[in-house]
């Protein structure tokens, strides 16, 4: 029952997956850079339950810096 469910989609994933579907709901409006800024900054507050917020601002602009780079100048994606 209850206990199943929980176990399989527990609090924290279905959290995840819903910012993941408004990500992609946004994506489209904000464009990717910004999207994706969004999407990690608010996801990595909401797993650390609010503390270290300049953290999460700052790692997330990192690994979005490393992502483009990456994808856009190594392997020459045309991001969205």
């Amino acid at each position: 029952g209850d206990n199943v469910f929980q176990y399989l989609l527990p609090k924290d994933v279905l959290a995840i997956l819903s910012l993941l579907l408004v990500y992609c709901i946004v994506l489209p409006h904000l464009h990717f850079i910004a999207s994706s800024y969004l999407f990690m900054v608010i996801g990595m507050i909401y797993l650390h339950r609010g503390k270290s917020i300049v953290r999460s601002l700052i790692y997330s602009a990192i690994a979005l810096l490393l992502l483009v780079l990456v994808f856009r100048y190594l392997f020459l994606v045309i991001l969205p």
